[in-house]
């Protein structure tokens, strides 16, 4: 039997890929803003491709905000772009 491949929509580029080769930032039901290296936690999700210029792109057209309904505060953009920063030091680009 043949699984569907799961498709999500990037903040950044708007492209559409397999959601094993993106980023997920997760909105908790407790209204926490989390990065989600593994893609399976609870909650609403948005997707951004592994490169630089689509992460830049969704934070500065508030992409990420957006697909979350919520205003990010200006800490929680700081420490996710570092996240994902340190997450992006282990793929060879």
């Amino acid at each position: 039997m043949v699984r569907a491949v799961k498709t999500r929509q990037c903040a950044g580029c708007g492209e559409y890929r397999d959601a094993k080769e993106m980023f997920r930032i997760v909105r908790t039901p407790e209204k926490e803003i989390v990065f989600d290296p593994s893609g399976r936690m609870n909650g609403r999700g948005v997707y951004l491709c592994r490169n630089n210029s689509c992460i830049e792109k969704a934070f500065s057209r508030k992409g990420i905000a957006r697909s979350l309904h919520l205003n990010l505060q200006p800490q929680t953009e700081s420490d996710l772009k570092q996240l994902i920063s340190k997450e992006m030091d282990g793929i060879e680009e």
